[in-house]
């Protein structure tokens, strides 16, 4: 039975509401996201779950900058042991 919170023009309303805050939350970054936390909430105070999530994919992406600056780098390690395989 359709309640009032459950009448299809909320249900629509709701899931509208949802996308445009999916959207708007996609372009703000994860630092941006952690800045918006500390302002409405205090640095470090509450979302701890957010916190640590945001403060996760900070990490992974910086690791996986170094990564790839290192694969570059790694390129004449592989040729030097090439080369003792021909002497």
């Amino acid at each position: 039975m359709a309640t009032r919170k459950n009448f299809q023009g909320n249900i629509d309303a709701r899931r509208i509401d949802a996308t445009t805050r999916q959207e708007g939350r996609a372009t703000v970054s994860d630092k941006e996201q952690l800045g918006v936390l500390d302002r409405r909430l205090g640095a470090g105070v509450g979302a701890t779950k957010e916190r640590a999530r945001l403060q996760q994919r900070i990490f992974d992406a910086l690791l996986e900058a170094a990564y790839r600056c290192r694969g570059s780098r790694g390129q004449g390690r592989q040729g030097a042991e090439s080369r003792e395989g021909e002497r």
